[in-house]
């Protein structure tokens, strides 16, 4: 999601088979993610499927990555999109109930130069980039000494040290938009609670690479840390892993 500010993240569920599913999947991978990266308006779209089934969680979702909030305001009014969703109520409407449907700015975002994904190729489960989606909603107390903790410690001390965990390739920090008022979120007022607030990523070169970072003692410290300075725990909506299965580049 290289110089993305703005992300979108969607998904559709099917409540029938799972034969749907699959074919929705088919459908949209095949005709209608290289259509809408093709408008320049999106800098990427990253499909992904869950590493272990939740019912918390939906099966699948996609990953809009747009250079501004204009950008995503033009593609969501553009001609490929109104065709996109036109053909899908015609498709599987009726079938399928959307789960998450929701925009993030960027707070921060820091790299391992050293490392890198194809961006255009076939990923299999034993070989594709993971990403872990760690979000947070915060009371109004919290929230303030959530955003100092970070930069005080996590940006310049415990990040760089997980970014040195090998296989690890980005990390980036999130906040939930509200898009009506283009302004930062604010605690209690989201424009959905079902969303966390305030959204980690990481990106991990496969699932080894995950399970590895997730038993690291420089992960274990980073916790510790934040437990320290949050006795009472923090309120995660996700904390859920994905695996890469597509992406496309303008």
């Amino acid at each position: 999601m290289d110089g993305a500010h703005i992300i979108s993240i969607t998904a559709f569920e099917f409540q029938t088979t799972a034969e749907d599913q699959a074919k929705y999947i088919k459908w949209r991978d095949g005709a209608y993610a290289p259509m809408m990266v093709s408008t320049n308006l999106f800098l990427a779209i990253e499909h992904y499927q869950i590493v272990q089934e939740n019912p918390d969680y939906p099966l699948t979702f996609t990953l809009l990555c747009c250079r501004n909030l204009e950008d995503h305001l033009a593609a969501g009014h553009s001609p490929e999109s109104a065709a996109y969703y036109k053909d899908i109520e015609t498709t599987f409407g009726g079938k399928f109930e959307r789960r998450w449907s929701t925009l993030y700015q960027l707070v921060k975002r820091l790299k391992n130069e050293a490392l890198t994904y194809d961006k255009n190729k076939d990923y299999t489960p034993e070989n594709a980039p993971v990403i872990l989606l760690y979000g947070a909603s915060l009371s109004p107390d919290e929230w303030d000494k959530y955003h100092v903790w970070f930069n005080e410690w996590g940006y310049p001390v415990y990040l760089p040290v997980l970014l040195k965990v090998p296989g690890v390739i980005e990390y980036s920090r999130w906040w939930l938009s509200n898009i009506r008022s283009r302004m930062p979120p604010k605690p209690n007022i989201s424009e959905d609670p079902k969303y966390p607030q305030d959204l980690s990523i990481i990106y991990f070169e496969n699932l080894k690479a995950y399970q590895n970072f997730e038993k690291s003692r420089e992960f274990a410290a980073f916790n510790k840390n934040l437990a320290a300075e949050f006795p009472n725990g923090l309120n995660l909506k996700w904390n859920v892993v994905y695996r890469l299965t597509g992406r496309w580049t303008k």
